[in-house]
C-alpha cells in the first residue's frame, strides 16, 4: 500500500468518526489594531472565519459611525477596504467593529481528488477495499457531513474536474497553477525521501560498489528523467538536521563507470525492486544506465530474488533518526546469519541508540552521523530526491492542508459559504 495514500485514509478515517460542531454565520467583535490610509486593520482573519467581502459596522459604545466591507483576510489580520468617509482624529482605544463571519455549510459534500500513481488495494478501518474500478470513497462523520475521496488516473482530468466545481481540491505531486484568485495552490515537502538500498544477501553488492557507482551516476538535476511529479529537490542525508548538506560523492557519470567495472565478474543480470509504483520512472532511470554498460536490468514490484532497493524512507522533525532506524531494519531483514554484514548493522544500531539517548542535540547529531557514514560507506545506501506534494482548493474550503492530513487533525476541514457569493 502507497504510504503516502494509507497516511491520507488513516487520516480520513479518524476524522469522519469524530463529532464537529456546526458554527453559524454570526458576528465577532473586535478591536482596531490601527487606522491608516483610509483602510482599519483588525487582530483576527481566518482562523475567525472573517474573509474578504465580509461586512463590518463601526461603534464608538453604542454609536454606530460607519460601516464597510474586508478588503483582505489573512491568517491572524485582517483590513478593510477604503472607507472615505472615516471620521478624522479617530481615539482608535474607545472603537470596535462588528465583523460579519462566514458560516459552515454542513450540508453539502466536500469532495477532494487525489492523483497518485499507487492507488490499488487501499482499505480504511471500515473494512472496505478500494480498487481500481471501485467508485469514490463516500463516508460520512457522526453528525452526518458527506466527505468524499475521488481517485483519479489523470492529473488534467482531475484539474478540469476542479475548473467545473465537481471537486472542491485535490493533493498531487504535480502542481496546478490556478488563473483566478479563488483557487490556492501550497507545496509542502514529502514525509519520505527516495533511497537506493542494496540486497547484502548478494555478492554484486559485495561492498556497496554497485550502488555507489550508480550514485555517481545520478544526475540530481534530471528530475523529469527518474520522477513524475513537479518540485523535486535534492536530499542528502539519511537522517533530519538543520540544512540538506552537499552530496555524498560528487556527480561523476566516469567515475562511476569505472567503479563498476571493478566488481568481480559482469553479472548475468540486475533485478531493481520498488517500493512503491511511483517510483518506476526512478527504477528505470537506473536501468538505462546499466543498459549502457550492456548489463541486463529488470524492474521488480516486490522485494523477492532482488539486488537493488528502491524506497520512500520516512522523515520527521519530531524524530530525527527515523530514517536511519527504517533503513537498518531493512537491510538487516536480507542479512544472511553469520555474515560479517551483521556486525556493522550492529555498530550502525549502536550509534543510533546513543544518539537518541544523548543529552543534548549535538551529541545525538555526532551519533546520527556515524551511523550514516556507516550505512553509506560500509552497505551503500544512498539517498536520491524528496517530491513536492502539491495541495489545491478553492478558498471556501477551510484548513485544508497537508499538515493536517498527515497529523490526523481533520477535524477542522470544512466547507464554508463565502460572505457576498453565496454557496460556491
Amino acid at each position: 500500500m502507497s504510504k503516502f495514500i494509507c497516511s491520507i485514509l488513516t487520516a480520513v478515517a479518524v476524522f469522519l468518526v469524530m463529532p464537529r460542531c456546526t458554527v453559524q454565520a454570526g458576528e465577532l467583535r473586535s478591536d482596531i489594531l490601527q487606522a491608516k490610509s483610509d483602510r482599519l486593520y483588525f487582530p483576527h482573519g481566518r482562523e475567525k472565519l472573517i474573509f474578504a467581502r465580509s461586512r463590518f459596522t463601526l461603534y464608538n459604545d453604542n454609536d454606530s459611525l460607519c460601516s464597510g466591507l474586508i478588503e483582505f483576510s489573512g491568517p491572524g489580520v485582517s483590513y478593510s477596504a477604503p472607507i472615505y468617509s472615516l471620521p478624522g482624529l479617530l481615539n482608535i482605544g474607545s472603537l470596535y467593529a462588528l465583523i460579519e463571519t462566514a458560516e459552515i455549510d454542513s450540508v453539502s459534500t466536500i469532495r477532494i481528488g487525489i492523483n497518485l500513481p499507487d492507488r490499488r488495494g487501499l482499505s480504511v478501518s471500515n473494512g472496505r477495499l478500494f480498487e481500481e474500478s471501485n467508485p469514490p470513497l463516500k463516508l460520512f462523520s457522526d453528525n452526518g457531513n458527506p466527505f468524499e475521496i475521488v481517485f483519479y488516473d489523470s492529473f488534467l482530468e482531475m484539474t478540469l474536474a476542479l475548473e467545473a466545481h465537481r471537486i472542491d481540491g485535490f493533493i498531487s505531486f504535480k502542481e496546478y497553477r490556478p488563473s483566478g484568485g479563488d483557487i490556492v495552490t501550497t507545496a509542502h515537502p514529502f514525509d519520505y525521501f527516495a533511497a537506493l538500498i542494496p540486497n547484502v544477501s548478494r555478492s554484486v553488492n559485495r561492498r556497496g560498489i554497485l550502488s555507489t557507482s550508480l550514485y555517481y551516476r545520478f544526475g540530481p538535476s534530471q528530475s523529469s528523467a527518474y520522477f513524475t511529479g513537479d518540485g523535486v529537490r535534492p536530499f542528502n542525508r539519511l537522517y533530519m538536521r538543520g540544512g540538506d548538506g552537499p552530496r555524498f560523492y560528487e556527480y561523476n557519470p566516469g567515475k562511476g563507470r569505472r567503479l563498476l567495472k571493478s566488481l568481480d565478474g559482469k553479472p548475468k543480470e540486475i533485478s531493481i525492486a520498488i517500493s512503491e509504483t511511483m517510483l518506476t520512472e526512478t527504477g528505470n532511470y537506473f536501468i538505462d544506465i546499466l543498459n549502457r554498460d550492456r548489463i541486463k536490468c529488470r524492474l521488480d514490484r516486490y522485494r523477492e530474488n532482488y539486488d537493488l532497493y528502491l524506497d520512500f524512507v520516512p522523515v520527521s522533525p519530531d524524530d530525527p533518526s527515523v530514517g536511519l532506524k527504517y533503513i537498518s531494519r531493512v537491510v538487516a531483514s536480507d542479512a544472511p546469519a553469520g555474515d560479517e554484514v551483521n556486525e556493522t548493522l550492529r555498530i550502525i544500531e549502536n550509534y543510533i541508540e546513543l544518539g537518541d539517548g544523548a543529552a543534548d542535540r549535538d551529541a545525538a547529531m555526532y551519533y546520527y552521523e556515524r551511523a550514516e557514514r556507516g550505512l553509506v560507506d560500509d552497505i551503500g545506501v544512498f539517498p536520491l530526491f524528496q517530491p513536492t506534494i502539491y495541495v489545491t482548493s478553492y478558498d471556501y474550503i477551510r484548513n485544508f492542508d497537508y499538515e493536517i492530513y498527515v497529523r490526523d487533525e481533520l477535524k477542522s476541514i470544512s466547507r464554508i459559504i463565502l460572505p457576498g457569493r453565496g454557496d460556491e
